[in-house]
């Protein structure tokens, strides 16, 4: 298809208009997938499904729980953008690590600070862990 003569039978303000509503269409879609990467990347990270089925099995403490961006909430159907810190009950010395989740308002609220959780550190890098949600109990 040839775009020439489309274009040229097209007055200047129709041009301009057709290029600010697909430069707009692009930037639009470029700012969504910049803000929202974080929450989806904590939703399906194929690393955690890695650290889950091939990590060694582990005790946290919940040091705080807070929303992952400071001064604001990221919500994606519901769920809440959540960053948690914790301390890893390692046998040999305790550390620190954080890890982002997306829950509901129900299971945050159970999320409370010094609640021991189990999770899976990374067979590699022990600051890499992951929690299988669906093995804590939220009643």
């Amino acid at each position: 298809m040839n775009i020439s003569p489309l274009i040229s039978s097209m007055d200047t303000q129709a041009a301009f208009g057709l290029l600010f509503g697909i430069g707009t269409t692009i930037l639009v879609s470029v700012l969504m997938f910049l803000v929202f990467r974080k929450p989806f990347k904590a939703l399906w990270n194929p690393e955690r499904k890695t650290i889950l089925s091939h990590g060694k099995p582990a005790q946290a403490r919940i040091l705080s729980v807070g929303h992952a961006r400071e001064g604001s909430t990221t919500t994606i159907n519901g769920r809440v953008y959540l960053k948690i810190e914790l301390e890893v009950q390692d046998p040999t010395a305790p550390y620190l690590t954080s890890i982002d989740a997306l829950l509901s308002d129900a299971e945050s609220a159970l999320l409370f600070v010094g609640r021991l959780i189990p999770v899976k550190v990374h067979p590699e890098n022990y600051l890499k862990v992951a929690v299988d949600w669906n093995q804590i109990s939220f009643i």
